[in-house]
């Protein structure tokens, strides 16, 4: 057995696991979003249960785990305004899930919200980084495919 093989799975646990739980605890009370996390025929197609969550035409709406933006200029806004920056950090994370992440320390892998992904960084490192790559996002790049 590898020695980071314990670590890896405590903090896959308490990274993935606990919210897994937490998505199925709220999809089960009825949480669109949360549904549609876990569920891989609701993922096949989404549109009708995303229509639903826009039904009241609310700027926000309670997500799986977070309250989610489904309106083009409620979204436009929070991308461009300095109050919303990164928003998955460990100090947002409970106490105790940062004391157990403190002891399984460092991943061995990088994942999508860590650094330097721009999921998880903002300012200046997040502008250079944006700069490099977005001309693989754009309408033309998709179209080469």
């Amino acid at each position: 057995m590898i020695a980071s093989e314990p670590r890896a799975v405590v903090r896959w646990t308490v990274t993935h696991g606990l919210l897994r739980l937490f998505l199925a605890l709220r999809s089960r009370q009825g949480n669109i979003d949360a549904a549609l996390l876990l569920d891989a025929e609701k993922i096949r197609d989404p549109f009708p249960y995303y229509e639903r969550m826009r039904q009241d035409d609310a700027p926000l709406v309670d997500g799986g785990y977070c309250r989610v933006a489904l309106r083009h200029d409620v979204c436009s806004m929070m991308v461009r305004h300095a109050d919303f920056e990164v928003a998955v950090k460990n100090e947002l994370a409970p106490p105790l899930a940062q004391k157990v992440l403190r002891l399984a320390g460092t991943p061995d892998y990088i994942g999508p919200i860590d650094p330097p992904s721009l999921l998880a960084i903002d300012g200046a490192a997040h502008h250079r980084i944006r700069r490099l790559v977005s001309k693989a996002f754009t309408g033309a790049s998709f179209r080469q495919v």
